[in-house]
Order: C-alpha cells, then structure tokens, then sequence
C-alpha cells in the first residue's frame, strides 16, 4: 500500500475510467491491464506511460502473491528483516517476470515504484513532462534515455540514470516525499545543462550526488539551485 504501489495504479486506471468511461465503453471492465491497453488504443495515455503502468502492475501484484505465499495471510508490507526480504527476492526473481537477480529485486522494485510516483504526480496535476524529466520514466538505459542524456555530454547512461534516479527518489524503503520530488523536477533540466558545461559532466553529476547525501533536506538546496544563477556559480 506505498506510494508508488498497485493502489495508485488501480486509481490512475479508476479516474480514466469515470472521465472517459461514457463515450469508451470498452474501459467498463474490471481487468487492470487490459483496461490500461484500451487506455493507450484511444490515445488517453501515451506508450510510455502505458507500458510504465503494466510493467509495474505485474511487477507489484507478483511481489504481493509471493509475500503471501510467504506468510499465508493477506499482507501488503515489505518485511523488514533482511532473510525476510531475500527469501522474497529470490521468489519473485524466480517466478514469471525473470528479468533480474534476487540481488537486484530492491532496485527493481524501487524503480517501479518510483516511476509510478512520478507518472501519477503528473497525470494528476495534468502536467507536461520537459524532455530530461521523461529520463525518470524512461527504460533503464534504454535508447531514449541514451539519446537525452548523449546531449548533456553523460556517456556512462547506466551510472547518470543510478545517480538521477537516487536523487528524484531515494532508495528503498527511504524514499524521498512529493514535495522534494517536485522540486527535484524543476531542478533537473537546470542541473544537466550546467553539468554538460563543465569539463567532465559526469564527475560534476557524481560530486553534486555526493553533496546531496551529506544533506538531511535537500528541497531547499535544489528550490536555491533551481532559482539562484549565484548559487549554481558557488556550487
């Protein structure tokens, strides 16, 4: 039930079906998936955000199957313990969706989770996402992702989007709250056109990551960065 989870994609999917629902009556069914798929045929939802939404609802319904299966009770809360949490990761990992290590199950499921934050962020405030904005949306590594970040001089796109990432969201389970997420938003376009004008972007990208973790709030430093040409020069 965390932000980011199977509930904010089953109210994404439940507002498109009361907006639109009258004049598509293929959108009245109780399928998610599908009704996802009709969602984009009619053009309500770009691709993106389509395959955003599917991929992390399969993803997330998996992991909320084998959790149960663990505990054999209706659960919906990641274990804390870490023997807990590998015992799951290795379940998931060898279920339907292969696509990752036991050891990558956190990061995967932070990246879900994270793209769903940001995807319903702007799906209900119904704003347009600046082109280095969509990188959080984006395929891991992907040839769209390459293709915006090959403009801002980061060719190492594997570890760009790792620190891009950590810094819009955090890591799980300390995830970083709505309002930092916003500012970070405003801040990325500013912070990749500054980096590609340094003399090697991504030690700047790195040494910006470094100094953010050394700050308890980072909002108020990246608002500052965000509006002060003076303190983007200091920093």
């Amino acid at each position: 039930l965390m932000e980011g989870g199977i509930r904010d994609i089953e109210f994404i999917v439940q507002t498109i079906q009361l907006l639109y629902g009258k004049d598509t009556p293929e959108l009245k069914q109780a399928n998610t998936v599908a009704c996802i798929g009709v969602a984009e045929k009619k053009k309500l939802l770009k691709r993106h955000e389509a395959s955003t939404l599917i991929d992390a609802y399969l993803f997330l319904r998996l992991v909320e199957h084998r959790l149960q299966m663990m505990h054999q009770f209706k659960t919906h809360t990641i274990p804390e313990s870490k023997a807990d949490v590998d015992l799951l990761a290795a379940r998931v990992a060898n279920g339907p969706l292969t696509r990752f290590k036991p050891e990558e199950f956190l990061d995967t499921l932070t990246g879900h989770l994270n793209k769903i934050r940001l995807l319903s962020d702007s799906f209900f405030t119904g704003e347009t996402l600046p082109e280095p904005v969509q990188l959080l949306l984006s395929p891991d590594y992907g040839d769209e992702a390459k293709r915006i970040l090959k403009k801002y001089r980061l060719s190492d796109y594997k570890k760009a989007m790792s620190i891009l990432r950590s810094l819009a969201y955090g890591t799980f389970p300390d995830l970083i709250d709505q309002r930092t997420r916003f500012s970070f938003k405003r801040l990325l376009p500013v912070l990749l056109e500054a980096c590609s004008k340094t003399g090697a972007p991504e030690n700047t990208l790195l040494n910006f990551s470094k100094l953010v973790l050394d700050i308890k709030s980072p909002m108020s430093l990246y608002d500052s960065l965000t509006d002060s040409l003076n303190t983007r020069t200091f920093i």
